[in-house]
């Protein structure tokens, strides 16, 4: 096969010169250019491939600490939650056996007091010329609690010892207190504990009505009334007056 005479135009002195180009020559400078793109081209993926090789092992190597750690702190939470939970358990038990002794202190103290003065009653009444004639109220006292607002009172009902008679009523208390610069009067039935809104005797010789009453702290206690209702038409009624600072921790 004979090469065609290729022209090429040189502006060179103005002439035209002709060059012969060989067809196979070319073919193997562009198959080895192919050949070297394709060479470079592979190594490129191989190496990308390498290295995304190495990231994937490193990540997947920090994934796996990442889960250890997790692991870890996962543990030391319901370790943690645990002894939460032991600890709150403890304040539980710790809560309602400091109400219960609360309640029992107050419970003792209430007949401690109780006791006293029902002693001290019983040596008044031995005492010469101590009796006296008709129904009465022999004793009021008020005392505070470890409560704040609650406060336990006591009433001392008695009547002559010389041919008594059973007796029985009501008491009706009435706590007179200031609210915003007015006078106000609170009933028993809205201080008094719940299931606790009347106080009723029954006696002979004399009684003691005794319990809780719970003061709002929106009010300031001045007086509390003492109204002794009998159920006897005939008998008379007793009305009694008390200043709240004066009987408050008294005796």
């Amino acid at each position: 096969m004979r090469a065609r005479p290729v022209v090429k135009k040189r502006h060179l002195h103005n002439r035209l010169e002709l060059h012969a180009v060989d067809p196979r020559r070319r073919r193997r400078v562009l198959l080895a250019e192919i050949s070297l793109v394709a060479v470079a081209a592979v190594a490129a993926a191989l190496l990308t491939e390498h290295w995304l090789i190495l990231d994937y092992r490193t990540k997947l190597s920090e994934l796996h600490q990442i889960r250890e750690r997790a692991a870890v702190q996962a543990r030391k939470i319901d370790d943690l939650q645990h002894q939460l939970a032991i600890a709150q358990r403890a304040a539980q038990i710790d809560d309602v056996a400091a109400v219960a002794l609360k309640q029992r202190m107050r419970q003792l103290e209430q007949h401690v007091d109780d006791a006293n003065s029902q002693l001290e009653f019983f040596r008044e009444l031995t005492k010469s010329g101590a009796q006296r004639k008709g129904l009465n109220v022999y004793d009021f006292s008020l005392k505070s609690t470890l409560s704040p607002g609650i406060y336990r009172y006591r009433i001392t009902l008695a009547q002559n010892l010389e041919r008594a008679k059973s007796v029985s009523g009501r008491v009706d208390m009435v706590v007179e207190a200031q609210r915003d610069g007015a006078m106000v009067s609170l009933p028993f039935a809205e201080l008094a504990a719940p299931g606790q809104s009347k106080l009723s005797y029954d006696f002979k010789y004399f009684e003691q009505l005794s319990g809780e009453i719970h003061i709002p702290d929106s009010v300031k206690p001045q007086r509390i009334l003492l109204h002794v209702r009998p159920k006897a038409r005939r008998a008379a009624r007793i009305n009694e007056s008390f200043d709240w600072n004066a009987v408050l921790d008294a005796g």
